[in-house]
């Protein structure tokens, strides 16, 4: 089970996905109850500290998820090829905007964050994103 902070982590990051991005009132009042059913357990401090750590962690539980090796790398390709909506959310686009280019701004994207994480001593905060 999670702690209540890392509960509320994961509830945010996972309202604020592209996909989501808060369209559904259950995902506000996820965050709520969870905050309202720890309030006298939660450390703020220790939120403000976890979220400053690696962005898209969740990445690995959803991956996790996915019982047997075709369903991970079937989850992994959409990540890498999301549907072309995503694509087209993610640049500010309109649909007749569309291009098969994105699909390349998306890989250089992903690998310009695995690059970031693999720096040495490096951790994304506000100071350095």
């Amino acid at each position: 089970m999670l702690r209540p902070e890392h509960m509320i982590i994961y509830l945010c990051e996972h309202a604020l996905r592209v996909g989501h991005s808060f369209d559904r009132l259950i995902l506000i009042c996820d965050i709520f109850f969870s905050i309202k059913a720890f309030e006298k357990l939660i450390d703020w401090d220790f939120i403000v500290e976890e979220s400053r750590r690696i962005r898209g962690s969740s990445y690995f539980i959803y991956l996790a998820m996915n019982r047997g090796l075709f369903a991970k790398l079937g989850f992994i390709t959409r990540t890498f090829f999301p549907p072309a909506q995503i694509l087209l959310q993610r640049q500010y686009r309109k649909d007749a905007e569309f291009s098969k280019s994105l699909y390349l701004l998306r890989i250089g994207e992903i690998f310009s964050h695995v690059l970031g994480l693999l720096a040495p001593g490096r951790t994304k905060t506000p100071e350095n994103s």
